[in-house]
């Protein structure tokens, strides 16, 4: 299977696609609400780090180590890797 190949042709979900897929699993509860966001941009996305930080008003480096602080965090937690596949597949992407 050519996965490369598919990421090429499958359709990026929009930012405003993420931040409701977001909301929906975690709700808005400030800095967690905006991590996951961070998060799902980057995966699920397949956005840039600037193109992310951008968004958010953040310096590209500070997005990576959010999302690597947050990915810490679901190695450890296991309902939250749930959380981060529920939001996959409510944006219809694979974790």
């Amino acid at each position: 299977r050519n996965v490369p190949a598919l990421k090429l042709i499958r359709r990026k979900p929009s930012f405003e696609e993420i931040v409701e897929a977001v909301r929906s699993q975690v709700g808005e509860r400030g800095a967690d609400f905006r991590n996951w966001c961070l998060l799902a941009c980057q995966d699920f996305g397949g956005y840039a780090l600037n193109e992310i930080g951008d968004r958010y008003g953040m310096a590209a480096s500070a997005v990576s180590q959010s999302n690597r602080r947050l990915r810490a965090r679901i190695f450890r937690e296991f309902t939250m890797k749930d959380i981060l596949t529920k939001i996959g597949k409510r944006l219809g992407v694979e974790c």
